[in-house]
């Protein structure tokens, strides 16, 4: 199945002209159908915490489910680390003081012990803050609500992972119309700082003017709008705050975040160009799903709003003479097979400048889960 998926992208990839990538890859996740533990959570051998049940049940769930089953989890962190500390102390006093460097060496396999079993009590209260925010955000309409990473995480991904950062999380590869150019774009590392959303990604192409000869102004403007719709340039910082969400009782979710990004293009290696051009890109950034209770199919809209400026040379690649800001919105319209493999039309519309230099285009995105 995998094979096929990546024939399709190729194929589709072959007759792409360059291609916007979503600087916030939302994860379609229906939360109306939250998975949830039959058998909740156990407390078992009375020193760790693990699930019951190896099935899930997807029901319609409402505030008070999440509550109670936060609240389950949460006494039994409270109960299995009064477990573990009692342990402790009691082992710590049985200690052979006699030899110090058997001494040492049994502190440290306590400690160790210690710290794993309390990365269970830590998995299960992070658990419970997300349940704590499905409970939250069970209302209709949810406005300024993330309050810290967890919240964040949920936010974007539906669900929470082992680990905050996430690498790798957003990759595109695009191809030019004409079969000259290629391109990689990839948010290589992306994590959580409270309720904020810090990501960096890289745009790579194949396409180099030789040394000797001099730059196409058309070429070097090409170049220039196909690293602004591959996702900013070549080296891309993004931040994300949760502004809105909007749930209805049908599966259907509306979400908007404010998404400034910086982006730089770096010259090229092995030559004597050191002239940076950096672009300043304020906006929102937001999407609209309806997805279905097993979340494989979803039809969604993302829409971009923003403000661009730049540096002179940043103007210049773009042969915009008068060089001030311009206004850059984009509309897509699309589908998603698991949130994973995503394809859409993407509309770019605002100051005539867009609209007569940015194409309309198909763009297929992979955003791992």
């Amino acid at each position: 199945m995998k094979t096929k998926f990546t024939l399709l992208a190729l194929s589709l990839f072959c007759f792409m002209k360059p291609i916007f990538s979503q600087t916030i890859p939302i994860g379609f996740t229906n939360q109306k159908a939250f998975p949830i533990p039959l058998s909740g959570i156990e407390k078992t051998n009375k020193t760790l915490l693990t699930q019951g049940g190896t099935k899930t049940k997807y029901v319609s769930v409402d505030a008070s489910n999440y509550v109670s089953l936060a609240q389950r989890l949460e006494s039994n962190a409270d109960s299995v680390e009064r477990v573990i500390a009692i342990a402790y102390q009691a082992n710590f006093g049985k200690l052979d003081i006699s030899n110090t460097d058997a001494l040492n060496a049994n502190i440290k396999a306590l400690n160790d012990k210690r710290s794993a079993d309390m990365k269970q009590v830590s998995a299960a209260r992070k658990a419970a803050k997300g349940y704590r925010y499905l409970a939250r955000t069970a209302n209709n309409f949810n406005f300024f609500f993330v309050k810290d990473a967890i919240d964040a995480e949920m936010y974007y991904n539906g669900t929470l992972s082992d680990n905050k950062a996430k690498f790798l999380s957003n990759s595109l590869l695009a191809f030019s119309s004409d079969g000259g150019k290629a391109s990689i774009y990839n948010e290589i590392y992306a994590d959580y700082y409270g309720p904020i959303r810090v990501g960096f990604g890289a745009l790579i192409s194949n396409k180099q003017t030789p040394s000797t000869t001099t730059p196409d102004p058309n070429e070097t403007k090409n170049d220039a709008v196909q690293r602004l719709l591959g996702g900013g340039g070549n080296g891309v910082f993004s931040f994300s705050y949760p502004i809105l969400d909007v749930q209805s009782k049908n599966a259907f979710f509306v979400k908007l975040a404010a998404s400034p990004k910086l982006a730089l293009d770096v010259p090229k290696i092995g030559t004597d160009n050191s002239a940076y051009a950096v672009n300043y890109n304020l906006g929102v950034e937001g999407s609209i799903f309806y997805t279905g209770a097993l979340n494989v199919l979803t039809f969604y809209t993302n829409f971009r709003f923003a403000q661009l400026a730049g540096n002179g040379l940043f103007y210049d690649n773009l042969t915009k003479t008068d060089h001030k800001s311009f206004n850059m919105n984009q509309l897509s319209f699309g589908f998603a097979i698991t949130s994973t493999f995503r394809l859409s039309y993407n509309y770019y519309f605002g100051d005539g400048f867009v609209t007569s230099n940015f194409p309309q285009t198909i763009s297929f995105t992979i955003i791992p889960q």
